[in-house]
C-alpha cells in the first residue's frame, strides 16, 4: 500500500478535520470582528465553543466511520468466534470487501491463502491417492505368485499323497512337528 492509498483511506477524517479548522477560524475571525459587542481577545466561552465545534466534528466522523465498518467486523468476529473448519474456511471468502484499501488487501490475501491451501490439499489428496493405487496394485502383484506357488505346491503334495493345511506350517492335525511328516491315507499305509 502506497502514502497515496493510506491518504485515500483516511479521506474522511482530514475532510472533517479541515472543516472543523475552517469553523475555529470563522470563529475566532467573528470573535475578533467584535460582532458580540466586545472588543479584545477571545473568552472562556469562545474557546469552549470552539472545543465543541472540534469534538462534534470528530465525534461525527467516527460514528460514521463506524457504521460504515461495522459489518466487516461483525463477520470477522463471527469468523473468530467459530470453531475451525472448512465451513469457517468458506466464511472466510465470504467476507465483504472492506471499506478500505487495507481491508481490501487483507481479503485478497486471504482469497490467496485459501487457494494455495487448496491446492496443496488437492496435490496431498492426488499424491495420497496415487499411493493407494501402487500399495493396492504392489499387493495385488506379490498376491499372484505366492497365490499360485501356494497352488502348485497342493497340487504337487496332492500327487504325492501328501496333504498340506490351508495355513503354512499347520498340519490338518494341529502340531507342527506332524506338519513335517507326510500323511498316507489309508491305502498307502504300510502293513503291520
Amino acid at each position: 500500500m502506497t502514502f497515496r492509498d493510506f491518504l485515500r483511506d483516511r479521506m474522511g477524517f482530514i475532510l472533517i478535520y479541515l472543516f472543523n479548522l475552517a469553523l475555529v477560524a470563522a470563529v475566532i475571525e467573528l470573535d475578533l470582528m467584535g460582532t458580540n459587542g466586545r472588543s479584545g481577545g477571545l473568552t472562556s466561552g469562545d474557546l469552549l465553543y470552539i472545543g465543541v465545534l472540534g469534538i462534534a466534528g470528530v465525534t461525527s466522523y467516527l460514528v460514521f466511520d463506524y457504521v460504515r465498518r461495522w459489518s466487516y467486523w461483525r463477520r470477522m468476529r463471527r469468523l473468530f468466534e467459530a470453531e475451525p473448519n472448512a465451513e469457517a474456511w468458506d466464511n472466510l471468502l465470504s467476507i465483504p470487501e472492506g471499506v478500505t484499501r487495507e481491508r481490501r488487501h487483507l481479503s485478497e490475501a486471504f482469497r490467496k491463502l485459501h487457494r494455495s491451501y487448496s491446492d496443496l490439499l488437492a496435490r496431498y489428496r492426488s499424491r495420497q491417492e496415487e499411493h493407494d493405487f501402487f500399495t493396492r496394485q504392489w499387493v495385488h502383484q506379490m498376491k499372484t505368485p505366492v497365490s499360485v506357488i501356494h497352488l502348485l505346491t497342493q497340487r504337487a503334495g496332492a500327487g504325492a499323497g501328501v496333504a498340506l493345511s490351508p495355513v503354512a506350517g499347520e498340519h490338518p492335525g494341529g502340531s507342527r512337528a506332524a506338519a513335517a511328516r507326510p500323511r498316507y491315507d489309508a491305502a498307502h499305509r504300510p502293513a503291520g
